[in-house]
C-alpha cells in the first residue's frame, strides 16, 4: 500500500497512497484534497477516501481553491465553479486568453482576461449577469477573497517598477488603493491582517490596506501562513523565522526547511526527503525527495512525490 516511507518515530501514520500523472494538480478545499488527475476531479478526506469524483476531460487547465472549486479549461475556454459535494454552481465561456478565474462568494464570480494586449476584468453573479467590465491599465499579478471583496494586485512596468493593491466591490467600484514602489512577490490573506511580501521585507496591512507593519528580512524564499495567523518564512538558506500578527521573531539556526506546514497546534517542516516536527525530531523520511505538501486538516497532509502522494495523519 505504501511506497517507499521509514516511519523514525510514532508521530506520523501513513493511510493512504495514490499514484499520479506527472501533470496532476492539487489544491487543498474545505478540509478536502482536491485532485486533478488522469481527466478526473476528486475530492479526498483526510481518511484517503473518494468524496466525489468528476469526469472532465481537460487538456490544458488550472484549477483553484477559492469561495469554490475552481477551473479554468484554457483549451474550450470554459470555467467551472465546484461546491464540497461536487455539483456545479457556475459554468461560464470565457475568452480565449483568460488568465485568472476566482468564485469570490457565493454570488460573485472574477475574470481576467486579454485582449489586443490589453487586460480585462469582468465580475460576473451567479445568473451569469455582468457586474462590470472594465479595462486595467497594468499587469494584474493575483486576485484575493478579502472578507467577501475582491483584491487585486498588479505591477506596472513601463517606467520604474512599481505595484498596486485595489480593492473593489462585487459591483467593480473601487473601494480603496495603495501604491508600491518595488514589485510585490506574493500576498497572504490573515485571519486580521494582510501581509504583502516584497523581496526583503513584509508590509503588514489591516483590510482597509492602511499599514500597521513594515517588517525587514533578507531574501525571502517561501512564505507560509499557519492555523494560528503565524506567517512562517523560509529564507535562500533555508533558515526559518516567523511573523505573528505585527512581530517578527527568528528561528533557531539549526531549524532549515524547504517547506513548512501548519499541523495540530504546532509545525512540521520538510527537508529534502524528510519530516520534522517543531522539536527537531524526524518523524519520516523517503528514498524520494519532497516534490510538494498540501495540508487537508489540522491534522492530516498530503506529501507530494513525482509520481504519488501519500496521506498521512501527524498524531
Amino acid at each position: 500500500m505504501f511506497k517507499d516511507s521509514d516511519f523514525i518515530e510514532s508521530d506520523a501514520e501513513a493511510l493512504k497512497s495514490i499514484n499520479l500523472d506527472k501533470e496532476a494538480q492539487y489544491v487543498d478545499y474545505k478540509e478536502k484534497l482536491i485532485l486533478y488527475d488522469k481527466n478526473e476531479v476528486k475530492s479526498i478526506d483526510c481518511n484517503g477516501n473518494t468524496v466525489f469524483s468528476l469526469n472532465m476531460k481537460i487538456k490544458n487547465c488550472k484549477i483553484d481553491s477559492n469561495y469554490y472549486i475552481d477551473i479554468l479549461d484554457k483549451e474550450k475556454n470554459k470555467v467551472y465553479s465546484i461546491d464540497a459535494k461536487g455539483n456545479f454552481v457556475f459554468k461560464e465561456n470565457v475568452p480565449p486568453e483568460t488568465i485568472i478565474y476566482k468564485s469570490i462568494n457565493e454570488h460573485t464570480f472574477f475574470t481576467v482576461y486579454k485582449k489586443n494586449n490589453k487586460e480585462y476584468i469582468k465580475i460576473q453573479d451567479e445568473q451569469k449577469n455582468v457586474n462590470t467590465e472594465l479595462e486595467y491599465k497594468n499587469k494584474i499579478t493575483g486576485v484575493y477573497n478579502l472578507d467577501g471583496k475582491i483584491l487585486v494586485s498588479d505591477i506596472e512596468t513601463r517606467k520604474n517598477i512599481s505595484s498596486n493593491l485595489v480593492i473593489y466591490d462585487e459591483n467593480g467600484n473601487q473601494k480603496n488603493k495603495l501604491a508600491f514602489d518595488n514589485a510585490i512577490i506574493d500576498i497572504c490573506v490573515g485571519k486580521e491582517y494582510l501581509y504583502v511580501v516584497f523581496l526583503d521585507n513584509i508590509v503588514v496591512l489591516d483590510f482597509n490596506l492602511d499599514k500597521k507593519s513594515d517588517i525587514k528580512i533578507k531574501e525571502i524564499n517561501k512564505i507560509s501562513k499557519t492555523d494560528n495567523d503565524y506567517l512562517y518564512i523560509i529564507d535562500k538558506e533555508k533558515n526559518l523565522s516567523y511573523v505573528e500578527k505585527l512581530s517578527y521573531k527568528k528561528g533557531k539556526n539549526t531549524e532549515k526547511a524547504d517547506e513548512i506546514d501548519s499541523i495540530n497546534g504546532s509545525y512540521i517542516r520538510y527537508l529534502k526527503n524528510s519530516v520534522y516536527n517543531k522539536n527537531g525530531d524526524k518523524i519520516m523520511e523517503y528514498k524520494q525527495n519532497i516534490k510538494d505538501s498540501i495540508k487537508i486538516d489540522s491534522k492530516t497532509i498530503a506529501i507530494i512525490f513525482n509520481n504519488y502522494l501519500e496521506i498521512v495523519k501527524i498524531c
